[in-house]
């Protein structure tokens, strides 16, 4: 990928660098520790952070520079948009970029991923260009997760996961998950690795970790944590590929598309409730690209 798929620093458009707009908000905008500790009523402590996930960076930052420009390709990709719906994603859009996730992070902050440059591509799919995730104390910023250079990770929605950490999912259009914000307190952050479980429903069940891992692998630690696979209709088996799943024995194959990246659908019940599993790719047990719990 080119310069244009990084986040707020190390990507140029035409001749203006993002570095620079960067550099120029921190010169202006964030003092040195202590200040900026004082700055938030946090004494001499100044917020701390660090990163799990190859490439991506966090930085301090008291004021959101402004997007490069128009968001390119914002009609083609409409979808990924969404309406800001609190002071923090009302703050971002005010600043020239297109909101796509917010979500609850800890219990008094605010994640806000946003993009300034989509890329439409096939099949309807698009890309998170100039992508970053801001957390905000209500419309204060407080720090942004953003692709370091040379790195060509991008972001795109954001969910809510029970305990008060944020799940952050890539922007390349398939929107696999990228890693889990955690706030520590209100000025401690981390982007660690996605859990090893998700727990759902309040607690009752458990989620393993299954993202990118083929069908079949996924299916046995679904069931090893409780959750049984529905097996589908005959007419749901009229379809080749749910046929040829269903003869290698993931018999909860629902349906298959037949074009683009190949997406199937698989379905399990659990004590607490459903889930619903989403692959990709045409590979003979596809990988598994994410997928939704909904509870009793």
């Amino acid at each position: 990928m080119t310069d244009e798929g990084r986040g707020v620093t190390g990507m140029r458009i035409g001749s203006s660098s993002l570095t620079t707009i960067l550099a120029a908000a921190l010169f202006f905008a964030a003092p040195a520790a202590p200040a900026l500790a004082a700055a938030m009523g946090m004494g001499d402590e100044p917020p701390s952070t660090s990163s799990q996930i190859k490439g991506v960076a966090f930085r301090l930052l008291s004021t959101l520079p402004r997007a490069p420009g128009p968001v390119e390709g914002q009609d083609e990709c409409s979808q990924l948009v969404v309406k800001p719906k609190s002071e923090a994603g009302r703050l971002v859009a005010s600043r020239g970029w297109a909101v796509t996730g917010e979500a609850k992070l800890g219990s008094t902050l605010r994640a806000v991923s946003f993009a300034g440059k989509f890329e439409p591509g096939t099949s309807g799919m698009c890309t998170n260009l100039q992508s970053n995730v801001g957390i905000f104390d209500g419309g204060k910023l407080l720090a942004l997760a953003y692709a370091d250079k040379g790195s060509d990770q991008t972001f795109g929605r954001l969910g809510e996961l029970e305990g008060g950490d944020v799940r952050v999912f890539d922007g390349d259009g398939i929107g696999s998950p990228v890693g889990d914000l955690h706030a520590i307190d209100d000025y401690k952050f981390e982007f660690n690795r996605v859990a090893a479980v998700e727990g759902v429903c309040q607690g009752r069940a458990k989620v393993p970790n299954i993202n990118n891992q083929p069908i079949d692998k996924a299916r046995a630690a679904l069931k090893a944590s409780g959750w049984m696979p529905v097996p589908s209709s005959e007419q749901d088996r009229t379809d080749s590929r749910v046929a040829d799943l269903v003869k290698l024995g993931v018999v909860e194959a629902e349906a298959c598309s037949g074009t683009g990246l190949g997406y199937c659908n698989f379905n399990y019940r659990g004590e607490a409730g459903t889930l619903s599993v989403t692959t990709v790719g045409d590979d003979e047990y596809p990988s598994v690209s994410g997928y939704d719990v909904k509870c009793n």
